[in-house]
């Protein structure tokens, strides 16, 4: 038992000897690299060197442990060569730093004290001084990271640098006619512009200095790009049905036919008493099982229509109706089975009519063909 108290307490004392000044002192070697060129020094002699301070790496806490510890024979032995172990690690300073502090003063108490202070701090300067060797300037912020901070920095900042400055006079900033984005003097120069600054001074152009001519003929282009995007998406023959002068005009009179047609089957629903999407679904049946590519198809089977017409229409209106519808069917890619849907083929078609009359129109005015035009939208 007394033996594993007395290697209990060895371990401990070992652990408090871990936490001696000179830990700390190795700590500043790995940052300050002159440190540990600095002569280490043994515990001076009594009688020797009484000008010079001595350092002590014990605390008041430290030797009043060490007083108790002192009980035990072997334990004040372990003790003392902790001390001795650590005392060995202290670094003493330069000769130069050693004369002038035998020069300034005598070897009392509160001198030596000052001067251990001022060689802490030469100390920790040097650690600053290291540490600040480390890191890099920014060139263009003037501010310090570390080299891996400042090569993301230096990038970013230089960046921002050169950047175009704002304008010293206040800027007038309106969209032209082409929707380019211009930027003009404030207003006052517009009022005055016999103003030597304002002649001097480049002026963006107004938008309303245009002429009214070429602002038409653009904005007539630009929607008629846009309707061409539109009218092919909707054409069941895409670019086929305007290949050629001829195809257009024909795709634009089946439009116009099947916009009459629209008007004829909301007149006799009204006079039936139904619904235009359900008139229309008895003329070309469509259900569940019916694909709405294959709709027209059905005229084939049942050229007069639903049988629920009949006493309601006369074969020939059923059959001219019939007829109507599947040229419907074939013109654009709408079905046809409820009001919905015939709402729908009515704005469809509409649009592809605008948009062949205007670019008929388009091409009278510029004295060129229908696909001549086409190509360039």
């Amino acid at each position: 038992m007394e033996q594993d108290a007395h290697r209990a307490r060895q371990s401990d004392i070992r652990r408090e000897s871990d936490f001696a000044p000179s830990h700390y002192l190795r700590l500043l070697k790995t940052h300050n690299p002159n440190l540990s060129r600095l002569p280490a020094t043994r515990k001076p002699k009594s009688g020797r060197n009484k000008g010079q301070p001595q350092l002590q790496p014990l605390g008041e806490d430290r030797k009043d442990r060490r007083d108790t510890d002192n009980d035990h024979p072997h334990v004040g032995a372990l003790t003392s060569r902790s001390e001795r172990r650590s005392e060995q690690d202290v670094p003493m300073p330069p000769p130069s730093a050693q004369k002038s502090r035998s020069l300034g003063g005598g070897g009392g108490g509160g001198g030596s004290g000052g001067r251990e202070e001022r060689f802490d701090s030469r100390s920790l300067a040097a650690v600053g001084l290291t540490e600040l060797a480390a890191t890099e300037q920014c060139p263009h912020c003037s501010r310090r990271f570390s080299r891996e901070a400042a090569a993301r920095h230096v990038p970013i900042c230089a960046g921002i640098k050169s950047r175009p400055k704002a304008p010293k006079e206040p800027m007038v900033y309106f969209t032209d006619a082409l929707g380019r984005r211009q930027a003009s003097p404030k207003a006052e120069a517009f009022s005055n512009p016999s103003t030597p600054s304002s002649s001097r001074r480049p002026r963006a152009v107004s938008p309303f200095q245009f002429p009214s001519e070429i602002s038409e003929t653009t904005e007539s282009r630009e929607t008629l790009k846009q309707q061409w995007s539109l009218a092919q998406f909707l054409l069941r023959d895409g670019l086929e049905a305007v290949a050629s002068d001829s195809a257009i005009m024909r795709t634009a009179r089946g439009a116009q036919d099947c916009l009459e047609f629209l008007d004829i089957l909301e007149e006799c629903a009204g006079k039936l008493g139904m619904r235009t999407g359900a008139l229309s679904r008895m003329l070309l049946p469509f259900n569940s099982e019916t694909d709405s590519g294959d709709q027209a198809n059905s005229a084939l089977e049942a050229p007069l229509g639903s049988p629920e017409l009949e006493g309601l229409l006369s074969d020939r209106e059923r059959q001219e109706l019939v007829q109507r519808a599947v040229a419907l069917r074939r013109l654009v890619r709408v079905k046809v089975a409820d009001c919905a849907d015939v709402q729908q083929a009515r704005d469809s078609l509409q649009l592809i009519a605008n948009f062949l009359n205007a670019l008929r129109k388009t091409a009278e005015e510029e004295k060129r063909s229908l696909t001549c035009i086409l190509r360039e939208l």
